[in-house]
């Protein structure tokens, strides 16, 4: 199970369940904290009021497309950010991150495995999320079309039995609508890349020493 808040509608349903505090103002955002009545697992969605979350202990926190959401002092196993802005997470334990289409968020004073720093540092930018993010499209959209050739050469040139026919005539279309796929999302990720190339990168401020794996048994 996981706490899912989907929607600023959704946002409210919790803040009465739940008794959080706040009004979601920058003054007085909503606080969730400790973790008394949650799981452990969080998935937030298309948020813009502002939110703090605090003290806890999180397996997986997922934010797509949100803005002034806090996170702070908690213990989280993986950390991920699309299509997020504003986001300041500040002296939490991290173990992995992913970040990508999400420019103007800061990091400040958390401790990092290797693994995080790597990827916090590597997707600072949105330059170096997208570049990350198209090559391995590219990668899977070569593979794809490989694979296609390989099972569409036989299925077109040589005399199969019926169960041949079908076998490879599943295994080609599937691997031809993934490349399609492929180069759909191509297109979208590269119309977002055009419209926020400029936005300010995500800052990296005073993250302190890193963590051994021992720190999250």
């Amino acid at each position: 199970m996981s706490l899912k808040i989907y929607g600023e509608n959704d946002l409210d349903i919790h803040v009465v369940e739940n008794g959080w505090k706040g009004n979601g103002t920058k003054e007085s955002p909503f606080i969730i904290e400790s973790r008394a009545n949650i799981e452990d697992k969080i998935k937030i969605k298309n948020i813009t009021r502002f939110l703090h979350i605090k003290n806890c202990d999180f397996h997986s926190i997922y934010l797509r497309n949100c803005k002034n959401i806090a996170i702070e002092n908690n213990k989280i196993q993986y950390l991920d950010l699309f299509n997020c802005s504003k986001i300041i997470i500040n002296n939490n334990k991290i173990f992995f991150i992913e970040i990508l289409h999400s420019p103007e968020n800061i990091f400040q004073n958390n401790d990092l495995t290797e693994f995080a720093l790597i990827n916090l540092v590597k997707f600072t930018n949105t330059k170096s999320q997208y570049n990350s993010f198209i090559k391995s499209i590219l990668f899977l959209i070569i593979g794809f079309s490989v694979t296609s050739l390989i099972f569409g050469i036989p299925l077109f040139t040589f005399e199969t039995d019926l169960i041949a026919f079908i076998v490879l005539s599943v295994i080609f279309i599937t691997q031809f609508l993934a490349v399609i796929a492929g180069i759909l999302n191509l297109i979208v990720h590269t119309n977002w890349y055009r419209k926020v190339k400029f936005l300010p990168p995500n800052k990296i401020l005073n993250n302190s020493e890193l963590l051994d794996l021992e720190d999250f048994n």
